[in-house]
């Protein structure tokens, strides 16, 4: 009985058997955490990817859609390209539309593993709409006609004056009998 007693009291190895119920719920907290970075990461790298393919659809003139695809492939990260549900989605909008523009648009699926179980993927989309700018053709704009009368930029070899005296240079005449840079007539007779 006394060597029972004894037995009851000591609490050697309870630190152990602690550890023991704790640690799953431990390790699990730091599994599960990991998995949120990693989560987090995909989503940063996806919204960056979408971004510069967004950045790329904005130049003037439009760009192809290969060369908005190939601008999202070259600036992924936090993601695997076997984990991405098909190609990235590139949508322009309607042609009755204000302004034109393109939706891209990009899923991911990010796979969670907790070491014990794993769990259905998480998909991930990201949608960016770019406006973009309307390519105008030459047929569009037409130049002024330079022989046209309005605006009264065109001249015929000089300025005349009806009344007789005719002056060149575009100088005006005084009272009738003179002009100045043309012909000089003297008492009104020449």
């Amino acid at each position: 009985m006394k060597r029972l007693a004894i037995l009851r009291r000591s609490e050697r190895g309870a630190g152990a058997v602690e550890f023991a119920l704790a640690a799953p719920v431990l390790f699990t907290m730091i599994v599960g955490i990991a998995q949120l970075g990693s989560l987090f990461f995909a989503t940063a790298g996806l919204n960056h990817a979408v971004a510069e393919g967004a950045r790329v659809a904005a130049i003037f003139p439009t760009p192809s859609d290969e060369e908005i695809r190939a601008a999202i492939a070259e600036s992924r990260f936090g993601y695997r390209e076997e984990h991405l549900a098909g190609e990235p989605s590139i949508v322009p909008g309607p042609e009755d539309a204000d302004m034109p523009y393109l939706d891209i648009s990009l899923t991911y699926q990010v796979p969670l593993n907790f070491i014990f179980f794993e769990t259905p993927p998480i998909t991930l989309t990201e949608t960016r709409r770019v406006y973009t700018q309307v390519e105008t053709t030459p047929s569009d704009t037409t130049p002024p006609d330079p022989t046209s009368t309005g605006g009264g930029d065109t001249s015929s070899g000089g300025d005349t004056s009806s009344g007789g005296d005719t002056s060149t240079g575009g100088d005006t005449s005084t009272g009738g009998d003179t002009s100045t840079g043309g012909d000089t007539s003297t008492g009104g007779d020449t």
